[in-house]
């Protein structure tokens, strides 16, 4: 039965061995369990309850996070945002260059309901990938997949102008003019 509620659901039939499969149960939920011995077919010879013993299902962490957002960006630095899950109790956000090598992912993790990270130190005029995925226990064995990419671009430094020349005005001043 769930925990909590008052109603038992006996399946006795057909139960052989040491083990049972149950199926349709809900996600997350907690459940309570006792068994029996049956040493006859009409049910008049049993064994009695054993001790009360619980187990918990796994939340659905099938949704990804969605709506990633990257904002106030500049020279060095970037916000990083994007929309929680159901059902999760942590984030896990990797984020490299997009240039990057595969093993140059850096991993941050956020404990739900946080759903920002601030990134400093960044390169300017580079550009950077970060994905997100949900964590439903911080044991990281119950995951969603990961959220599809956010690209975008750190800003680049002013360039120092070239190429300068004089041009004489028509009238008595001069005017310089970038080209």
């Amino acid at each position: 039965r769930v925990a909590g509620t008052s109603t038992w659901t006996t399946n006795a039939a057909n139960i052989y061995g040491t083990s049972k499969t149950m199926y349709g149960l809900t996600d997350g939920a907690v459940y309570e369990w006792q068994i029996r011995s049956v040493c006859s077919t009409d049910t008049s010879s049993v064994s009695a309850w054993s001790s009360l013993q619980t187990f918990t299902t796994l939340a659905d962490c099938n949704a990804q996070p969605s709506a990633l957002t990257t904002s106030n960006i500049t020279l060095t630095s970037a916000d990083l945002s994007f929309t929680g899950t159901a059902n999760a109790v942590a984030y896990q956000v990797r984020f490299k260059t997009i240039t990057g090598a595969w093993n140059s992912w850096v991993y941050d993790t956020l404990l739900a309901p946080t759903v920002s990270l601030s990134k400093t130190s960044l390169n300017p005029g580079t550009q950077y990938i970060w994905e997100v995925r949900a964590m439903c226990d911080l044991a990281g064995t119950n995951i969603s997949g990961w959220s599809p990419p956010e690209i975008f671009s750190t800003l680049s430094p002013c360039q120092d102008p070239t190429n300068l020349t004089v041009v004489a005005n028509q009238t008595t001043t001069s005017t310089l003019k970038l080209r």
